[in-house]
This record gives structure tokens, C-alpha cells and sequence, in this order.
């Protein structure tokens, strides 16, 4: 230790040097009371801090800039897609939270068409053979799950705007109802608000619409290159709607890609008590022959609440936008050739 001392009445400076640690303090006497001050500092050296050079994530450039305004008119511009079909991938996964495991199904095919406001019908058929599986369907306000293989036959209809969380859990001693695995808990409606979004001035009347840039540490893949960590930023559009005097809910989140010319990329729906029901993803894109709009043909569906997910993929070379569509095509029946013997499930009724 070395000391440097100053007895005229000026302040006593006291260093210490242990290995890499520089103590430094100093006494000053204030009457017959004396004050330390003590600071520290690290270095390899007695002066100066320990630095390396590190590699550090980049941020992707160049980046696109919007205000809300264009953002918001971008979502609205959507509106100009008012039927939409196509064949599709599709792929379910269940999830059960408890044991950390689930259970991924093989891809099936399919065709689905959508017509606005809220219109849907999914068809799914086996791989190859093409025998139907399942038809799911919605109107808007009610939908239809028909299960087709002749052991599993079932009619499944309830309500779109309903929690049905309970009515499921009683009916899970019905192996008929178990047995249809995945599908039981799958909502046409849910494909429905990832493609079909309404207007957000009639989602957001009396509302509030932010903005905000989000900065993301993400693994980039590149083919034939090492995974290499990157920053990339985010304009988020978030659609509030007031609960009373001074607090408002948040309803949805619009993620779009400011390194990709503003490419809409994901869009989160919230419940009541700002949980996440729905995370949608949007991959991959394509312009149909009639139409200018940039559609979505690669959509992820995570559905955490319900405890699936649903990975859809949709034909390039079938993609039709803004056909004619039946409006008898999103109300199913159950085929005449299978009879009264067929189960039906109406969710809103009890007992049955």
C-alpha cells in the first residue's frame, strides 16, 4: 500500500493496489472527525478499464419507415380481398402443457375458402388416397365440425363467440368425442381473423390505434452460411379499446418487418384479460393472377388456450382472389347415405 499524506490541513489522499483492483479514497478532516470517500475501480493495469473485443448482433438495414397513418391504411387495404381459395397443407399439433409433450399429425391435404365477412370451409383429406377426414365450416356466428371416417362419424356445432372450456372437459369421458383427437378443439373462426381481418376503424370505434419500433435479437439461417445472430426491427400497431374512465384492453398487435418493405409478419389477438389466444405468423407471400394484393401462403396458428397449433400452406397455382362463392357453402349437413345414427354434438346444449 502506498500512502500520500498531506499534514498542512489539506485533504489525506490514500491509494491501494491489490492485483487488479485500484482502491482509491480519500480523507478529509472536518474538525476532529474524519470522512473517507472510497471509489474502486478493475484493470490489469493500475490505470484503465479491462476491455476484448467482442462480436456483437448487427441490425439488418436498410429500414423502411411509415407512420401509423400508413400502417393502418396498409391493414385496410387488406379489405380489397373479399374470397379467397385455395388447395392447402395443412399440419395440427396438440399440446399438453402438463407432461411438456404433444403430438404433431401428418400433413394433410385440402381445399379452403374464405368470403367476408367471416366466412370459412376447410376441407381435409387423407394424404395420397384423398378419402375425406373432416369439413369445418363457419358462417360468421355459428360453426360445424363433421368428422367423416365411419367409426368417428360426429356433428359438431356451437357458437363462434363462446367459451366452451367446461362443456369440453365434461364431455372427455365420451371416447367417441376423444377419439377425434386434434380436430375436436380446432375453430374455423380461428382461420378466419388471420386471414380475414375486419376494418380496423370498425374494430377500433371509440378506440386508439399506437405505433412503436421493436428491436429483436433473432438466429438468422442463411443457405450455405453459419447461423449468425442479427437485430431486427419492428413497427408494432397496437389496437386499444377503452374499459372505462382511464384504462383501455389491448385487442390486437400488427407486426410488420421494416427490413422486408414493410411486410406484415404477425398479428396477436388478445382475450378479455390480455392473454395471448392467438399468435400468427405470416412467411411467406404471393400475388394471385387477378389481383394486386400481396397474399399470405405460409401461416402458422398457435392456438396456447386451446392447446393446438396449425401450420396451413397454400397452392401458388391455385390461388383464386375475389371469385364467386356460395354463400350455401359455409353450412354444412351431414350426408343423407349416413342416416340417424350419427352422433351430433351442439355445444350450447347440454345432454346431448
Amino acid at each position: 500500500m502506498r500512502r500520500a499524506a498531506f499534514d498542512n490541513g489539506s485533504p489525506h489522499l490514500v491509494v491501494c493496489l491489490f492485483r487488479r483492483t485500484v482502491n482509491a479514497g480519500l480523507y478529509i478532516k472536518k474538525g476532529g472527525a474524519v470522512l473517507l470517500i472510497v471509489w474502486g475501480l478493475s484493470s490489469s493495469l493500475s490505470c484503465g478499464l479491462v476491455s476484448r473485443e467482442v462480436k456483437v448482433p448487427q441490425l439488418v438495414a436498410p429500414l423502411s419507415t411509415a407512420t401509423l397513418e400508413d400502417l393502418l391504411s396498409r391493414l385496410n387495404d387488406f379489405q380489397q380481398v373479399r374470397t379467397l381459395s385455395a388447395r392447402v397443407a395443412i399440419q395440427f399439433q396438440t399440446e399438453v402443457p402438463e407432461s411438456g409433450l404433444g403430438r404433431r399429425y401428418r400433413t394433410a391435404d385440402g381445399r379452403l375458402i374464405l368470403a367476408r365477412p367471416a366466412n370459412v370451409r376447410l376441407l381435409i383429406q387423407a394424404p395420397l388416397v384423398k378419402t375425406t377426414i373432416a369439413e369445418l365450416a363457419s358462417d360468421g356466428h355459428r360453426f360445424q365440425l363433421l368428422v367423416y371416417p365411419e367409426e368417428y362419424r360426429l356433428l359438431v356445432e356451437g357458437s363462434n363467440d363462446r367459451d366452451y372450456t367446461e362443456r369440453e372437459e365434461a364431455l372427455e369421458h365420451n371416447p367417441q368425442w376423444r377419439e377425434v383427437g386434434s380436430l375436436r378443439r380446432v375453430r374455423p373462426q380461428h382461420i378466419t381473423e388471420a386471414l380475414l381481418w375486419e376494418p380496423v376503424e370498425a374494430t377500433n370505434t371509440n378506440g386508439l390505434a399506437a405505433i412503436e419500433e421493436f428491436r429483436q435479437i433473432e438466429e438468422e439461417r442463411a443457405p450455405g452460411q453459419k447461423p449468425r445472430w442479427i437485430i431486427r426491427s419492428y413497427y408494432i400497431i397496437s389496437l386499444l379499446e377503452p374499459i372505462g374512465p382511464n384504462r383501455a384492453r389491448i385487442r390486437r398487435k400488427f407486426w410488420f418487418d421494416r427490413t422486408r418493405g414493410l411486410l406484415l409478419v404477425r398479428q396477436q389477438v388478445f382475450g378479455e384479460a390480455g392473454e395471448i389466444r392467438s399468435e400468427i405468423r405470416y412467411e411467406e407471400f404471393a400475388t394471385a393472377p387477378n389481383s394486386s394484393s400481396l397474399i399470405p401462403v405460409e401461416i402458422r396458428i398457435a392456438r396456447p388456450y386451446d392447446r393446438y397449433s396449425i401450420r396451413l400452406g397454400l397452392d401458388r397455382t391455385s390461388l383464386v382472389v375475389n371469385g364467386e362463392v356460395s354463400q350455401a357453402l359455409f353450412r354444412l349437413e351431414k350426408p343423407a347415405e349416413w342416416g340417424d345414427t350419427v352422433r351430433v354434438i351442439n355445444l350450447d346444449r347440454k345432454g346431448n
